[in-house]
């Protein structure tokens, strides 16, 4: 049986997030699933290997493996990209393959995956569907103009939600079972839209714009701000021009990359620099200028250990991977017209028969 999708016509690219990623120092992380041994991660009263000190503000949490399923052995997560034909998948043993129905050529703004084999996608600019592996119906989120941000777990309950911005302004979630229950998560001040969000293990940053260069922020799994650090509020030069693109948070969300930016008199971006910092410590992993005037790096994907972005300059897109410990490409994948990208942290059913051919 295949699924059946609602077609829409086809528009241009959601909103544009300026995200950078570039050579770096050695950022490898633990796989999902296994437990970092960093005091973000421990409920109270666990022992972990580390005795590290909680974060400011920071909430107690489980360990990571009470949150996400681990990562089956052997595996290197797929990198799945999002085009105007449809949903193509890259392996490295396999190359570039285009999933098979249900997805078909339809286009694709955004997508995640739902760490059980399915994806959730946003196709067109008002319409964000689930692909459910144990489906045979694409199932609607959202279509009424939302945005998908990510997809992630808030508690260790096992339920996955989609996050998705409204208005701008406003965060929701749809739990990714049989309900579909929504629910407001989190609403920015007033004065304040939403940039870009990255979850990880119910810990959420946040890029905003306001009337001054914007800021990064952080939100724990009930929706409530919280301190950990980061770069704190940017000095303003020009006002409404924001100084943060774009942010990622690593598997066991110790690791915040985010993108800075300064800008021409006419407001093209003139350098965007990638900076990645260590939550607990604040340490500094590196901080490097990226890209050239006027180029678009978006759609950062980091799973633990290679890095996947779209850079898009004025010949067009293509999609890079970086591996993390070198700092060198990995790859430049070709793909006609990336719209956008992710890793999938689990392996993909959805599709399953194109890519075992």
């Amino acid at each position: 049986m295949h699924r059946r999708f609602y077609p829409l016509p086809q528009v241009s690219a959601l909103f544009t997030v300026l995200l950078v990623l570039a050579a770096c120092a050695d950022i490898g992380e633990p796989e999902l699933g296994a437990d970092p041994g960093l005091a973000v991660t421990t409920a109270p009263g666990e022992g972990t290997d580390e005795d590290e000190s909680q974060p400011d503000g920071a909430e107690a949490a489980p360990s990571i493996r009470d949150f996400a399923p681990p990562r089956p052995e052997g595996y290197v997560p797929s990198v799945v990209i999002g085009a105007s034909t449809g949903v193509l998948v890259h392996d490295e043993e396999t190359g570039i393959v285009q999933l098979a129905d249900p997805v078909g050529s339809i286009t694709v703004n955004k997508l995640v995956d739902d760490y059980f084999g399915g994806l959730v996608i946003q196709q067109g600019a008002n319409q964000i569907q689930w692909l459910d592996a144990q489906g045979d119906e694409a199932i609607i989120l959202d279509d009424a103009g939302g945005i998908l941000l990510d997809v992630g777990f808030l508690d260790a309950t096992g339920a996955v939600h989609a996050l998705i911005a409204v208005d701008g302004t406003r965060v929701d979630t749809v739990s990714l079972s049989p309900n579909l229950e929504r629910a407001e998560f989190l609403a920015l001040d007033e004065g304040q839209t939403l940039l870009d969000l990255a979850a990880s293990n119910g810990l959420h940053a946040v890029v905003i714009a306001d009337d001054s260069c914007g800021d990064l922020v952080f939100f724990n799994s009930t929706g409530s701000k919280v301190d950990l650090g980061g770069p704190g509020r940017p000095a303003c030069v020009v006002a409404r021009r924001p100084a943060y693109g774009a942010v990622a948070l690593s598997p066991d969300r110790s690791k915040v990359i985010y993108t800075e930016l300064t800008y021409r008199s006419d407001g093209v971006v003139a350098l965007t620099r990638i900076i990645a910092r260590v939550l607990a410590s604040e340490a500094e992993l590196f901080n490097l200028q990226v890209g050239e005037a006027g180029e678009q790096i978006s759609n950062l994907s980091f799973d633990g250990q290679r890095l996947a972005y779209i850079r898009k300059g004025p010949d067009g897109a293509t999609v890079e991977i970086l591996d993390s410990s070198s700092g060198e490409p990995a790859s430049v994948l070709d793909v006609s017209e990336p719209l956008a990208l992710t890793f999938a942290r689990q392996r993909l059913v959805v599709g399953r028969d194109s890519l075992d051919q």
